[in-house]
């Protein structure tokens, strides 16, 4: 399962007092699948019968996201689309995650993008790409990899809602 950065790390500002309204987040089709896929070459994929995800990998990674945010920026408000009327949103955010995968070799990478927009105008568009090689591979290992390179992407986005709030 993957885990949230500790609720003790340093956030990327004070108190923000911001509020983001997130879009449903686009993952790989294979995050649905409870089992651990492991690529074992450029086109062929490993099924871990026996080791498999706690809960449904898309909603684990939107879970840790949004943990992550509240973290990196405390006072930030969110709701998930479609959210409430009366919700008025400072930003929308949308992640896309097109990539994040682990192979026999120790690699472990994620490609994503998310683009912040306001009142339906997409003010910024970041595409982010994250690599890890671990030199003793084990599934314990991959699976620390895969949440250490989710974590950075969630610091880059808490980092670019800060950026934007006050015009950095």
């Amino acid at each position: 399962m993957l885990n949230p950065i500790p609720a003790k790390s340093a956030p990327v500002d004070r108190h923000a007092f911001l509020t983001v309204g997130i879009e449903p987040i686009h993952n790989p089709a294979f995050t649905e699948k409870p089992q651990l896929m492991i690529y074992d070459g450029l086109n062929r994929v490993q099924l871990e019968e026996f080791h498999q995800w706690a809960e449904s990998l898309d909603k684990n990674i939107k879970g840790v996201i949004k943990a992550n945010l509240n973290t990196l920026i405390p006072g930030l408000v969110m709701e998930d689309a479609p959210w409430d009327i009366e919700f008025k949103p400072d930003y929308n955010l949308q992640i896309d995650i097109s990539e994040f995968k682990i192979d026999v070799f120790g690699n472990s990478s994620l490609r994503g993008s998310y683009s912040i927009s306001r009142q339906d105008r997409v003010i910024k568009k970041y595409d982010r790409y994250y690599h890890l090689k671990i030199p003793a591979v084990s599934i314990d290992a991959l699976v620390q990899s895969m949440n250490a390179n989710l974590n950075a992407f969630s610091r880059d986005m808490a980092k670019s809602l800060i950026a934007l709030k006050y015009n950095r």
